[in-house]
């Protein structure tokens, strides 16, 4: 399908990872905020996401248009980065969900990297218990083999 309309929407994402629930999947830039999306991955257990990009929101722009939220991001699309994550783990619940993403060596490309995703995290107004899930423990939890300990 992917290749007959020459892109995806993150319905389409979480659709793919609903279908091979024996299947693990890491969903990227926070599935650009659509909330419909969001709200179906925080229920599968075989999905973790990412924060890839989200030091960039409000700044990612092709063509004019900012193209880091999606259509149905509502009310997140004029939050900024760090509300957007408070609410993602208050709200929605996907404390156990995100994992750390930076986009690297891509995210160059619109001018974020490696530190403001790292400095966004922290600077977020979340627990530090939270904020170790994000960085450490929910990949750890999702990827068993990964603990490097």
């Amino acid at each position: 399908r992917v290749k007959e309309i020459g892109n995806y929407a993150p319905k389409d994402v979480v659709d793919v990872a609903e279908a091979f629930p024996e299947n693990k999947f890491l969903l990227t830039h926070l599935l650009r905020l659509s909330l419909p999306s969001l709200e179906r991955a925080g229920k599968l257990k075989n999905v973790i996401i990412d924060t890839n990009g989200l030091s960039c929101h409000k700044r990612w722009f092709e063509n004019g248009c900012n193209v880091f939220t999606a259509y149905d991001a509502g009310e997140l699309a004029d939050m900024e980065s760090t509300e957007v994550l408070k609410i993602l783990v208050e709200k929605f619940g996907l404390e156990n969900k995100l994992v750390f993403g930076s986009g690297y060596p891509y995210s160059l490309w619109w001018n974020y990297t490696i530190s403001d995703e790292v400095q966004l995290i922290n600077s977020c107004n979340i627990s530090d218990t939270v904020k170790e899930k994000i960085f450490n423990m929910n990949m750890k939890r999702f990827l068993p083999g990964f603990n490097n300990e």
